[in-house]
């Protein structure tokens, strides 16, 4: 039975070769070959059946059912496996694997049987092996005891759960474990899936690993970084503070160099799959840094083993002084003493000490938007502020004109006196006709320099004509896109600032919330009291008129909106935001208008319910039961709720599947947003009456807030 030639182990390589072609052969094929190992102990066999033990728990077509069936009863053969006193390599590689494959079956046996105790001691024996062993195992076993320790951190963190009513099919994971389970406690396995996600971590750091290892162990990250994202920041962390590079062992040799490849490649990998599932990743400029410094390194470790030997230090004894190396020091070249710089206009005139300040590229904006948005934004500029700004700007000229006039004294100062060079000066007296000369041909240069100062007069550009609007809207259509393509770039890890709410200057900083801020003033403000009717401004033929100021805001905005909703999970803070401004700029219309009508103009146009109602109804077409919090959050926050956009809210539920979603809502309201309780109350009332499917989740509420509701609906039906 021993010998691999026998007629025993060709019996079992042809079962073997069946359950390839047919997995459902595998539950038949199990027990009689466990039964085998336990009353032969021939190496052969033992490297058979762990061999086969791991391709059948992990073969990817047959049911998980299936081997949660076959599981329990491989349990005491791998242990007996990994406890063996002479280990065979090739035993302890296969059981290990099995071990990590068994290890999320047993753990769900577990959750569906809390008293099973037996087999989960045997399985946490199993686990305690291998941890104890890891760091003593041969590179080959070691790569096998990472990938078991990459399934135990996977099983025990937090997974996904697709479907709560049916648990079966979810991924297997601690969301699964109930509070109350006698064996399996949440704290104790977090705890302890933190310590070994911490153990897999400092692989990176060890210098005792080999390259092989370490390759091994970022694919096991790989792993976590697309199945639980809650553990990529700290991966990411861990792996942009490590030195891969140091495993590398000298002389480099071809072998090395393909591993130096291969390990680069591995990383990049890593990080374009955490990029992938979230490109605005706020460590992605970490992960461009520590690309950059690998190839560096790799670059130097390649280039060091091109170059020559160094020459000695010293000549060595009885060698020819014609080929002694020179050890004269070499006279150090001094390059001249640069100018010092000019100062650029930007710097004279710049008054914010942000970099990304200065660095932002004004041309952006065309002139021609710049030049009719300019005025609104300079009434509400401070007197203090502005003076401030100026005497800063003159403290700067006057600077520099002392600069200036002290350079030019010191090269026009005369040297030193000497007394080799000292000749007494000479000046002959002048006669009388030689003086008349003179004074009058410096009123003649006098008299020509004044003509010419009057000839020349000031030199003024004829006015451009004014665009026609298919090229206004193609510019501001081109303008917006340069703008959303910048604030795209802004990355995420910016600390953001507290906000002072309206009141904010939106130019204090160059963070992506001051340039939304910034941009969407610029949309909504400039046609504020452009009013239609009676009164209208009349704007000379050089101008763009209000109607088509409006419209260029209105495509503006409508452009806006597209731009949201195209990642709108995103990019909700910016509807806030954006729904807020036009929010406050309504109300500061609004009162103006009342406070100079009359009785000859028409009201301003409110564009606060226009957008607001235009963005949910687009917004419905999108928004599921999983992205309650989010609706909840923009209800919380924007302002002027009124029934209208509450109705909005409400229809929502002739979807069943948003009904609770809607609930919650209109519940969040009722408790939080007093203002618009009455009206939520009303909205939960006609969803319990008028709403198919609604009174199991609506009842709740109404008993708490309206009772008589619920007491009149059985006496209404009958």
């Amino acid at each position: 039975m021993g010998s691999l030639d026998s007629p025993a182990m060709q019996h079992l390589v042809t079962a073997r070769a069946a359950a390839l072609e047919n997995v459902a052969l595998y539950p038949q094929v199990m027990p009689p070959i466990l039964g085998l190992v336990s009353d032969n102990r021939s190496l052969d066999l033992q490297r058979w059946v762990a061999d086969f033990i791991a391709e059948a728990l992990a073969s990817p077509t047959l049911p998980t059912e299936e081997k949660e069936k076959m599981v329990l009863p491989v349990l005491p053969i791998l242990k007996s496996f990994l406890e063996a006193p002479d280990n065979d390599v090739q035993v302890l590689k296969s059981a290990i694997q099995a071990s990590a494959s068994s290890y999320p079956l047993v753990f769900r046996h577990i959750i569906t049987h809390p008293n099973d105790s037996h087999h989960w001691d045997q399985l946490l024996a199993i686990k305690s092996h291998i941890l104890r062993n890891m760091d003593s195992y041969t590179p080959g076993i070691r790569i096998c005891a990472i990938k078991f320790v990459q399934k135990v951190v996977q099983t025990q963190t937090l997974g996904i759960i697709a479907d709560p009513r049916r648990t079966e099919q979810n991924e297997i994971s601690l969301a699964l474990v109930p509070r109350d389970h006698p064996l399996l406690q949440p704290t104790k396995i977090e705890a302890e899936t933190s310590g070994l996600l911490d153990r897999v971590l400092d692989i990176l750091n060890d210098k005792s690993s080999d390259i092989l290892v370490l390759t091994a162990t970022i694919n096991s990250l790989s792993v976590l970084v697309k199945s639980r994202p809650a553990l990529t920041p700290r991966i990411i962390q861990a792996i942009v503070h490590s030195d891969p590079y140091k495993f590398v062992k000298l002389p480099i040799t071809t072998r090395t160099k393909i591993e130096l490849r291969s390990i680069e490649r591995t990383f990049r990998a890593l990080f374009s799959g955490a990029i992938k599932r979230q490109p605005n990743h706020p460590m992605r400029e970490k992960m461009d840094i520590f690309l950059g410094r690998l190839a560096q390194s790799k670059i130097a470790i390649l280039d060091e083993t091109t170059r020559k030997r160094p020459a000695p230090a010293e000549p060595s004894q009885d060698m020819d002084n014609g080929k002694r190396q020179k050890l004269e020091p070499v006279p150090i070249p001094i390059p001249p003493v640069a100018a010092p710089p000019t100062i650029s206009l930007a710097q004279l005139f710049s008054i914010s000490t942000d970099p990304q300040a200065q660095a932002f590229d004004v041309t952006l904006v065309p002139f021609d938007i710049v030049k009719k948005i300019i005025v609104p934004i300079l009434r509400g500029i401070d007197s203090a502020h502005l003076q401030a700004a100026t005497n800063m700007v003159r403290v700067r000229l006057q600077t520099i004109a002392d600069a200036h006039a002290a350079s030019r004294a010191s090269a026009n100062a005369p040297l030193g006196d000497d007394d080799d060079d000292y000749e007494p000066d000479y000046e002959p007296v002048e006669d009388a006709a030689q003086l008349q000369n003179r004074l009058e041909m410096e009123s003649s240069d006098l008299v020509s320099a004044k003509a010419s100062q009057v000839s020349l007069g000031p030199f003024n550009l004829p006015i451009a004509p004014p665009l026609p609007p298919n090229d206004l809207d193609k510019m501001m259509q081109l303008m917006m896109t340069k703008i959303f393509r910048r604030i795209d770039d802004f990355t995420a890890s910016t600390p953001q600032k507290a906000k002072s709410g309206l009141n904010r200057l939106a130019a204090s900083s160059s963070d992506r919330m001051a340039m939304l801020t910034n941009f969407i003033r610029l949309l909504t403000r400039p046609t504020a009291g452009l009013f239609s009717g009676g009164d209208s401004t009349k704007a000379d033929t050089s101008a763009v008129s209000a109607e088509q100021l409006q419209l260029l805001a209105d495509n503006g905005r409508q452009q806006l909106l597209q731009y949201i909703l195209h990642n709108w999970t995103l990019r909700m803070d910016i509807a806030t935001a954006w729904l807020t401004e036009e929010w406050y700029n309504d109300l500061m219309c609004k009162q103006e208008f009342d406070k100079e009508s009359d009785g000859g103009r028409k009201p301003p146009p409110m564009h606060f319910k226009k957008w607001s109602h235009r963005f949910l109804d687009e917004l419905s077409a999108f928004i599921s039961h999983e992205h309650q919090n989010l609706l909840i959050r923009f209800v919380s926050e924007v302002p002027g709720l009124d029934s209208d956009l509450i109705n909005k809210v409400k229809r929502l539920a002739l979807d069943p599947e948003r009904i609770g979603m809607t609930v919650k809502v209109l519940y969040y309201l009722t408790m939080f947003r007093p203002p618009v309780k009455e009206i939520c109350l009303d909205a939960i009332e006609d969803l319990y009456k008028n709403y198919d499917g609604t009174k199991m989740s609506t009842t709740s509420i109404l008993k708490k807030f309206r009772p008589h509701v619920v007491a009149e609906v059985p006496t209404e039906s009958s």
